[in-house]
């Protein structure tokens, strides 16, 4: 995540000023929760991936007497 020079409380513009402004601290809730909704996300999709791998067996049974066609 973008950190700018004002969340960590550094001025670019004279040192002395910056010795009297108060430094702020990082937020400890930084993401707002969304690295959840990536962890949940990145779930869903390994388990769609490894399913149509898997599933893949049964489906070319099916598609061979659908289009009549042989295994080879």
């Amino acid at each position: 995540m973008y950190t700018s020079h004002e969340d960590i409380g550094y001025d670019l513009e004279d040192d002395r000023k910056a010795k009297n402004k108060k430094t702020l601290k990082p937020h400890p809730d930084i993401d707002g929760g969304w690295a959840w909704m990536m962890v949940l996300s990145s779930f869903f999709v390994h388990i769609l991936i490894m399913g149509s791998q898997m599933a893949l067996g049964v489906l070319n049974v099916e598609w061979l007497e659908e289009f009549h066609q042989s295994r080879g």
